[in-house]
């Protein structure tokens, strides 16, 4: 029973920690679609790069780092725990007694 009128306050959770990690995951993946887009902007389709140990030259396409930045913020963006809630109930589906 509260004294003098007072009402005690429920405990909300607070934030999650995870929204560091998914800015993290949408900032590396903002970084390779922004170079990679000002690449293809002044013509570099492809991009080069040379092994000195290996004596090796290296061919990577533009477009290759623009898709990869996408993942890292779809990755990001992905309510992860309830998609790990999501397949935990597909699993108590298939699992035997």
């Amino acid at each position: 029973m509260p004294l003098l009128g007072l009402k005690r306050k429920s405990a909300k959770p607070g934030p999650s920690p995870q929204w560091l990690l998914r800015t993290i995951f949408i900032l590396l993946g903002l970084a390779p679609i922004l170079l990679g887009w000002a690449a293809i902007e002044h013509g570099y389709w492809w991009l080069r790069n040379y092994d000195p140990i290996l004596g090796f030259i290296g061919v990577a396409p533009t477009l290759g780092f623009v898709f990869m930045g996408a993942l890292f913020i779809f990755i990001g963006l992905i309510p992860w725990p309830r998609a790990a809630a999501t397949n935990k109930s597909k699993d108590d589906i298939y699992r035997m007694p």
